[in-house]
């Protein structure tokens, strides 16, 4: 009934693995829904592999990855979600931002707003932990809140920067 346009699952210890993930994303991809999933939050799972593999829309998330891991993601189409209110209430550590957007990932940021692991809706508390603890720019942090999230819901012809024929809101 065209009730849903994104399928989304969380990979990590206790939750989904990937292999469970890849047969619920493929069924979703094969409805003709976007995907999107949280993983390496809380643990390595090397789900963002099943993420590229799919040709995920984003990938979220992200805090256990590596350098190796960036130059993979780097290579494909899927923005790296980052959440870094769910870091701070967490006390963990945070997403390798600066790696990521300095080697070409296309990055947005959110809030992962929830009651269990990021109970705050304000993004612009996303912004301030963007900049002091993943050493973002204002550039970058304003592109991540804007374009990059446009690009994560697959909406950047439409939304995301100022340019003839697309919204201003």
């Amino acid at each position: 009934d065209k009730l849903a346009q994104r399928a989304d699952i969380f990979i990590d210890q206790g939750y989904f693995t990937p292999a469970q993930a890849q047969v619920y994303l493929q069924k979703a991809k094969n409805l003709g829904l976007e995907l999107c999933l949280h993983t390496e939050q809380l643990h390595r799972t090397e789900g963002f592999k099943l993420g590229l593999a799919i040709q995920a829309q984003s990938m979220d998330h992200l805090v256990q990855i590596n350098d190796n891991d960036i130059e993979q993601i780097k290579n494909s189409n899927t923005t790296a979600v980052l959440l870094p209110s769910a870091d701070f209430y967490l006390k963990m550590k945070y997403p390798p931002a600066r790696k990521l957007i300095d080697s070409g990932v296309r990055v947005a940021i959110s809030t992962d707003f929830n009651p269990g692991t990021s109970p705050s809706s304000d993004i612009s508390f996303v912004g301030v932990l963007s900049r002091l603890n993943m050493n973002m720019s204002l550039p970058e942090t304003l592109v991540a809140y804007t374009l990059g999230a446009a690009h994560a819901l697959g909406l950047e012809n439409q939304i995301g920067s100022l340019e003839v024929g697309k919204s201003c809101d």
